[in-house]
């Protein structure tokens, strides 16, 4: 006992480690501790990069968590450590004969209640001590755990040592609570804490904090007590705690000041109805593929964190649809899940076992490798519940054989407990993964709609195999693991290979967004589309498109999460809501930039109208335009080059939108549809209505066709910007109409300086 005492927290020091912080960081699961340091800070998870760069402070937080987390583990190491040469326990019959033994008990101090019965009910003493002589390690490590979880007084909150250390934060909050409480005393079976001075109210926190260790302790009891019994052993005399149950019987001997200590504590009483609101429509909106989505996705991350820990891994995921349509199963062969996931993360509505702090035990090593996941939320599995009230996740973690396979059924939707079960022998997977099957007549229903498949039609039945391929392709553009498809009895089909939309042709990658049967063709974009950043490591392959708004997808993890309107092509993008329906394309902006340049000189000769359309896309993502006509004039289409030169000739540039002015008078006039538009000298016609690009697509100067004509006139003029006097003017001669009345618009006039007309408009002004 003696032995276990000294060893069970001296883990939680670095000296505790012969070799340091160097021994340390050569601990299992300290790459992955510095990792998820590195997440914490940046809200995500990090790149390669940034996981190697060097910072002390990042460092010593993996050591905090490598000691915290292993203190226990290591407390059973330490009876045989050595410091130059120097043991631990000293005396060698007592480290040789008894030193694994009270080791055992000291790693035990951190262990649930139930583990406790590996320890033994009885041993014999060791050769030489009389043979009456017993241990009893349950009992032992029982008497370790409640003597530290009772330890709660004001001796463990020295005020000088508090002056020291000035601990933030939850330590404060620990310091102050134990600091007003006295040893407890024993009355008939229950500890009773009593505080030595009141908590006002700006220590409610300590209070409450008060309030959950010794709810805990009394669950530790109670636990220990049922054990205690389970094996004849003596039982202990305090088996719970006053006022743990109850904070107002608590308030009477642990009192508050001047509040009431009313647990008023959010809480959510049908969890079962919450995910049911907000794992369906709710969340997602009218979506019919969102459980298929959020299945690929799930997968896809588990296929992606095997390849991360095993080197030369592909993995594949397969879809499969029943004959009658009322069953599909996604399956994948990545980490699977083993009893603690498929009972914790998988069913606790959002919490993400990718962003938990039991992923390094779970799958140790992975945070180090850089893995980063789509899923980021804990609520994509939910969304199956959506289409189907009978699901089954039948599961085998990576590390595990076969007959580590468990299935868990939902029979009644999210709002009934689950059943789990081992897998009979013909349920057992092969190979690790994961397959989730979901049954019934609402899965039929919506089968048919995401399909296309109607239920008069014979005929669109049987191609059902056809356009489940296609579907799925339009899910998932861009996907980086092998995904096939089968429907009824007919063999797998590949709908496409990890990562191939950046090797297959412009023209298969377009007919994957938009579907073989959808009116848009690929036309020309599809032989000008340009990879968004390094070809090496893509942000997205496009074209600018001015003309089809159907052909431009924004994809995080490969799968489809919203339109980008203005590109043919995939986008990539990251900070996706939890509704997966938009995010932040990843591009930098210099790519951005630099990718809108190279399609300038991509697209050709277009109509004035559409190039200066283009041309404003590309200078609002930041790009040059190149050649591209800006805008028309009285002698004809300009470029930068001919604006320049065709503004140098004049004193006075007036800019309007003649087809925004067409479009004003028709809604006012009975004009023709397409008027003659006469535009005077001086007059250029630029389209002010750009067409969006997608959010957050910008390149490091956001520029305007309006701008950008400044700037050339005031080159053109010799002089700045702010020299430039700019009017606001009524122009009625943009349109050759017959027997109507004028059509005017307001033209932006911009007046070079000192010239007549700067003199002449100043002299009108005065």
């Amino acid at each position: 006992m003696g032995v276990a005492i000294v060893l069970h927290d001296l883990g939680l020091a670095v000296a505790a480690y012969p070799g340091g912080r160097d021994e340390l960081r050569k601990s299992p699961g300290w790459a992955d501790a510095r990792a998820a340091a590195v997440r914490r800070r940046l809200g995500r998870a990090p790149t390669e990069d940034e996981l190697s760069m060097k910072d002390p402070d990042l460092d010593s937080t993996a050591d905090a968590t490598i000691l915290r987390r292993r203190h226990a583990e290591h407390a059973s190491e330490l009876v045989n450590a050595s410091w130059a040469g120097q043991k631990l326990v000293v005396n060698p019959d007592l480290r040789i004969e008894l030193g694994s033994t009270a080791g055992r008990i000291a790693a035990s101090h951190w262990w649930p209640v139930e583990k406790l019965a590996s320890l033994g009910d009885l041993e014999g003493a060791p050769g030489g001590m009389p043979s009456s002589w017993t241990i009893r390690p349950i009992l032992l490590a029982v008497l370790l755990r409640t003597a530290d979880a009772a330890h709660l007084d004001a001796s463990r909150a020295p005020r000088f040592a508090h002056a020291i250390h000035r601990p933030l934060g939850e330590a404060k909050n620990h310091w102050e609570f134990q600091a007003r409480l006295r040893q407890p005393v024993l009355i008939g079976d229950q500890l009773q804490f009593v505080s030595n001075r009141a908590f006002p109210a700006s220590k409610a926190d300590s209070w409450w904090l008060c309030l959950d260790h010794l709810r805990t302790l009394n669950e530790e009891l109670g636990a220990i007590d049922s054990l205690l019994q389970a094996h004849a052993l003596p039982r202990l005399s305090a088996q719970s705690v006053r006022g743990a149950r109850d904070p107002l019987e608590l308030a009477q001997v642990v009192r508050p000041d001047g509040w009431e200590p009313v647990d008023a504590r959010v809480e959510v009483s049908d969890v079962g109805r919450l995910v049911q609101r907000l794992g369906g429509k709710a969340l997602y909106g009218i979506n019919e593929a969102v459980p298929i989505r959020e299945l690929l996705q799930n997968a896809s991350d588990a296929v992606l964190a095997r390849k991360s820990l095993q080197d030369g891994f592909q993995g594949i995921i397969d879809v499969h649809v029943s004959t009658d349509l009322d069953e599909i199963t996604v399956a994948d062969n990545g980490v699977g899940m083993g009893l603690e996931v498929l009972t914790g993360a998988l069913l606790d509505f959002g919490r993400s076992l990718w962003e938990s702090e039991e992923l390094a035990s779970v799958l140790p090593g992975l945070q180090a490798a850089g893995f980063q996941p789509t899923g980021r939320f804990g609520i994509g599995f939910f969304s199956v519940f959506m289409w189907a009230n009978k699901v089954e996740v039948i599961s085998r973690p990576w590390r595990g054989g076969e007959e580590e396979t468990r299935v868990l059924s939902f029979g009644l939707g999210a709002r009934h407990r689950p059943l789990l079960r081992a897998a009979a022998s013909n349920e057992r997977l092969m190979q690790p993964g994961t397959v989730v099957r979901l049954r019934g007549p609402d899965v039929e229903d919506s089968v048919r709609e995401w399909l296309g498949v109607s239920r008069s039609s014979e005929e669109s039945k049987d191609s059902a195999g056809s356009s489940l391929a296609e579907r799925l392709g339009q899910l998932a553009p861009a996907f980086p693991v092998d995904l096939r498809s089968a429907f009824g009895s007919e063999d797998p089909v590949e709908v496409l290979q990890a990562e191939d939309w950046i090797t297959i042709s412009g023209e298969e990658l377009l007919e994957r967004i938009r579907g073989k049967r959808t009116w848009g063709r690929p036309g020309a974009a599809a032989g000008r589309m340009d990879f968004v950043g390094s070809a090496s490591s893509p942000a997205g392959r496009a074209a600018l498109e001015h003309r089809y708004d159907s052909s431009g997808v924004l994809v995080a993890g490969g799968l489809r999460v919203g339109n980008a309107p203005g590109i043919a092509g995939v986008l990539w993008v990251d900070d996706v809501d939890a509704s997966r329906s938009h995010g932040i394309p990843t591009a930098n902006r210099e790519d951005v930039a630099n990718w809108a340049s190279t399609q300038a000189g991509r697209i050709g000769v277009l109509a004035t109208a559409e190039s200066g359309e283009v041309a404003g896309m590309i200078l609002a993502l930041g790009g040059d335009p190149g050649e591209l006509v800006f805008a028309d004039s009285a002698v004809g289409p300009l470029n930068r080059r001919g604006l320049k030169e065709w503004a140098a000739e004049r004193d006075i540039v007036q800019i309007v939108d003649a087809m925004d002015a067409a479009i004003d008078a028709r809604d006012v006039q009975a004009i023709p549809p397409e008027p003659v538009i006469t535009l005077t000298n001086d007059a250029l016609d630029v389209r002010s209505r750009i067409k969006p690009t997608p959010e957050g697509m910008i390149g490091p100067e956001r520029r305007s066709i309006e701008s950008e004509i400044f700037r050339l006139v005031a080159d053109a003029w010799g002089c700045d910007i702010a020299d430039i006097e700019r009017w606001e003017t009524e122009r009625e001669d943009l349109f050759d109409v017959q027997e109507t009345a004028p059509v005017w618009c307001i033209a932006t006039e911009l007046i070079r300086p000192g010239s007549p007309a700067s003199l002449e408009r100043s002299t009108l002004d005065l």
